[in-house]
C-alpha cells in the first residue's frame, strides 16, 4: 500500500538523504534533479523536513534558494570559533573571515552571532596592538601570538625593513650557547654549529649527555609498539562478505543511480555488522574504487552518539554517506 502519507514520508527521507550527503548547501534546482520529484512534491518535502528540524533554508544567493541539513547560523558559529582559534581579529575582520564559509549570510546576520559568543564566554575580548579590541578563544595564546607577529611584520615592511631580521634574532643560537652550565645542555645540542656552541669548559658534559643516548634507543624501541596498531587498522577490514553485503545494500537503497545513501540508513539495513566491521567494509570498498564516500565537514561538532553513526575513515576523517562509483 502506497498511501499519500507514505509517499510524502519517502520524499522527505530522500530529500534529507541528499542534504546530509552534500558537502555544502544545495540549490533548489539541484535538489529537484537528484530527488526525482516534481516542484510541488519537493517543496512539500522541504517544508516537512524543515518543520522536523532536518533541513534548513539558507539565505538566497544569486537569486537561488539553498537548503542544507545544518542551519546557516550553526555553520556561522562554527566558522567564527574556528577562525578565532587561529587568529586574534577585530569583530569586523572576524566576521569577514567567517563569512567566507557561510555563503549568502550578511554581515548584519553575523554580528549577533559574534555578540552572543562573547556573552556565552566562547570568545574573549583582549587589547589590540594599537587601538581597539581583538577577539580570541579563551586561553588561545597561539592565536594572539600569530596576530602579534603579523602586526610586527607589517610595521617592518612599512618601514622598508625585512622582518626576518627581527624574528630570526629571537631564537638566538648564540644566546642558547651562552649558558654553558650542565643543566642547559639541550641548548647547545640544538645549535646548528656544534664547534661554536661547545666552549672548552662545557665540552665534558656534552659528551656525557651524548653517551647517555643509549636511553633513547630504549625509549625509541617502545615507540613502534603503537604505530603497528595503527597499521593493523586496515587489517581488521571486515570479511569480504561484509563488503559485499554493504555494496548490495547501497545498490538496493539508492534512490537513483549514483545518489548517495546515508550511513545511518545502511546501518539500519545491516544490523548484523558492528560499527568497526561496517566502517572497515566501507573503507575497503573505497580502496577498491567501488564507491565514493562523502566527507563530513565538521564531525567533531556532533555529539558522540551522532558521530558514531558516521563512517570512521581511520585517519581522523568521518564520512556521512556512500555512493556507487
Amino acid at each position: 500500500m502506497s498511501s499519500p502519507e507514505n509517499l510524502r514520508a519517502d520524499a522527505v527521507e530522500s530529500v534529507v538523504e541528499l542534504l546530509s550527503a552534500a558537502a555544502k548547501p544545495l540549490a533548489f534546482g539541484v535538489l529537484k534533479k537528484n530527488a526525482c520529484l516534481d516542484e510541488h512534491a519537493l517543496r512539500n518535502a522541504l517544508e516537512m523536513a524543515t518543520a522536523q528540524g532536518r533541513a534548513f533554508r539558507w539565505p538566497d544567493f544569486r537569486r537561488l534558494q539553498y537548503f542544507w541539513f545544518q542551519s546557516a547560523e550553526h555553520v556561522a558559529r562554527q566558522a567564527v570559533l574556528e577562525t578565532s582559534s587561529r587568529l586574534a581579529l577585530s569583530q569586523t575582520a572576524l566576521i569577514e573571515q567567517a563569512r567566507k564559509r557561510v555563503r549568502g549570510l550578511s554581515r548584519e546576520a553575523m554580528r549577533p552571532i559574534v555578540v552572543n559568543l562573547v556573552a556565552e564566554g566562547q570568545l574573549r575580548k583582549v587589547g589590540a596592538f594599537s587601538a581597539g579590541k581583538l577577539l580570541i578563544r579563551p586561553g588561545e595564546t597561539g592565536a594572539y601570538s600569530a596576530s602579534a607577529r603579523a602586526f610586527i611584520e607589517g610595521k617592518f615592511r612599512k618601514a622598508g625593513l625585512d622582518p626576518a631580521a627581527f624574528f630570526g634574532s629571537l631564537p638566538g643560537p648564540q644566546s642558547a650557547a651562552l649558558p654553558s652550565a650542565s643543566p642547559p645542555q639541550p641548548g647547545p645540542l640544538s645549535a646548528p654549529p656544534p664547534p661554536a656552541a661547545l666552549p672548552l669548559p662545557a665540552s665534558p658534559p656534552l659528551p656525557g649527555s651524548l653517551h647517555a643516548s643509549p636511553l633513547q634507543p630504549g625509549s625509541l624501541s617502545a615507540l613502534p609498539a603503537s604505530p603497528p596498531a595503527r597499521d593493523d587498522q586496515p587489517a581488521a577490514p571486515a570479511s569480504p562478505n561484509a563488503a559485499e553485503l554493504l555494496l548490495g545494500a547501497v545498490r538496493s537503497m539508492q534512490p537513483s543511480e549514483g545518489v548517495p545513501v546515508t550511513a545511518q540508513r545502511l546501518r539500519h539495513r545491516l544490523p548484523a555488522l558492528g560499527k568497526s566491521e561496517f566502517d572497515a567494509a566501507a573503507r575497503e570498498l573505497r580502496r577498491k574504487q567501488q564507491v565514493f564516500l562523502t566527507l563530513h565537514h565538521d564531525p567533531f561538532s556532533l555529539p558522540q552518539p551522532e558521530r558514531d553513526l558516521l563512517i570512521d575513515g581511520g585517519d581522523g576523517t568521518y564520512y556521512v554517506s556512500i555512493a556507487i562509483r
